[in-house]
């Protein structure tokens, strides 16, 4: 029987059931604090940490946690070769794997079970999943949480589909990495983040082996945080809390989806070849493709809620 991968970084032997399911957990009303992971932060020390090196990826990772290092180091050693072998350029990706009071440490202001991006192809993850991290994630998912077996990570159910969703922003921010690798910028801030969920769409999912269908799932729930039109495309950016945050990426998800839909695995190969000769422009990538500027005009304001 074939496992469903839903997200980039997961173990291949967790399976998403019927997509979200409910977890039994009761949302807290109201929004959550903190940050969203806009920033770029130092990395962490690490001379306390166990190292897992790699062609493509080098591993910091607190002790106890080899088990879930190992699987997330096996998956970014595949983007790191498919990405080489398509673009000829390397990117060579640092993850810390941190525990709760390591994450502290850090000086991590956004909370503990949200990856953050570190240094400059870097990201840091959690360890381990907890209580917090459960009410967490199940509060962004409005009480829903994937419904994982088999996994071999130490931790409950909910705390393993805790860290499953957490992936799907490591993601996110591995995706912002290729696209800075490859130099691939627009003239609208909004372009990067499309740019980077269609790097994971046209770099991970270009060998056929992941389920686009099953992230599609995942999104769409964080995308019922807010209705269409809450904000435009300018309302993007620091100051975001992370609700708000992680609805302008499933957003992104669905517009890289419309560029994918039409030019398939070479969709973003193509894109980096026109920016080399001149810079991408919303106006243009609009024009090019019908179905993105039908998505972003029936989802974002024309307004900006802070002007």
């Amino acid at each position: 029987m074939k496992l469903l991968t839903p997200v980039l970084l997961i173990p291949r032997r967790v399976r998403l059931l019927a997509g979200l399911v409910l977890a039994g957990l009761v949302p807290a009303p109201g929004l959550l604090a903190g940050p969203a992971p806009t920033r770029v932060y130092p990395e962490p020390p690490s001379f306390l940490l166990l190292r897992l090196g790699g062609d493509h990826a080098q591993f910091h990772y607190t002790p106890g946690s080899l088990d879930r290092t190992a699987n997330l180091q096996q998956r970014f050693e595949i983007i790191g070769s498919r990405f080489e072998r398509w673009t000829g350029q390397r990117v060579d990706f640092k993850v810390f794997v941190l525990s709760r009071r390591e994450w502290g440490e850090a000086g991590f202001d956004v909370e503990y079970g949200i990856p953050v991006r570190v240094g400059t192809t870097g990201i840091a993850v959690p360890a381990h999943g907890d209580a917090d991290t459960v009410k967490l994630w199940s509060d962004l998912l409005h009480g829903m949480l994937p419904t994982v077996v088999g996994t071999p990570v130490l931790g409950s159910p909910q705390e393993v589909a805790s860290l499953v969703v957490a992936d799907v922003v490591a993601q996110v921010m591995a995706g912002e990495i290729l696209v800075d690798v490859l130099g691939l910028a627009g003239d609208e801030p909004w372009i990067r983040g499309v740019m980077a969920q269609l790097a994971s769409l046209s770099v991970v999912l270009r060998q056929g082996t992941d389920r686009p269908e099953d992230l599609a799932v995942l999104y769409r729930q964080l995308l019922s945080r807010h209705p269409p039109k809450t904000f435009s495309l300018r309302d993007d950016g620091d100051g975001l809390s992370i609700e708000d945050w992680l609805w302008f990426q499933a957003q992104y998800h669905f517009a890289a989806h419309a560029i994918y839909d039409k030019d398939g695995k070479d969709a973003l190969k193509k894109l980096h070849k026109l920016s080399k000769k001149n810079k991408l422009t919303a106006s243009q990538l609009r024009r090019k493709h019908k179905a993105l500027d039908e998505w972003l005009g029936s989802q974002f304001a024309t307004v900006s809620r802070q002007r």
